[in-house]
């Protein structure tokens, strides 16, 4: 039985990133994760029925993206968005993290 739900998978040969947007634009849901950078799918009694079809889907995502090169090519969409932020030291992001706190919290 297993004792987890949720599936997450990275790589150091090309940009996780850009293969979370093409499998999104497929219609999974996927969710972004950093340090290191990585991706993962909840998996749900809805999703179990759809394993086959999804490990099929990932390795087309997968060669799509290494036959671009250069680790995917240009970034878009979470790519883009998680790339940027994962480069930042955390002195900053830690800053714009406690801001945008106070924004969505404040009364």
């Amino acid at each position: 039985m297993p004792t987890a739900m949720i599936v997450c998978f990275g790589s150091k040969d090309f940009d996780i990133y850009e293969v979370g947007d093409i499998m999104t634009k497929r219609g999974w849901s996927l969710n972004s994760l950093q340090r290191p950078a990585c991706i993962h799918l909840c998996v749900t009694l809805k999703t179990v029925s759809f394993a086959s079809e999804f490990v099929k889907e990932l390795r087309e995502c997968v060669e799509e993206v290494q036959k671009k090169g250069d680790g995917g090519g240009k970034k878009g969409g979470n790519a883009a968005l998680y790339g940027m932020a994962g480069s930042l030291p955390a002195g900053p992001l830690d800053d714009m993290c406690k801001c945008y706190l106070d924004v969505i919290l404040s009364p």
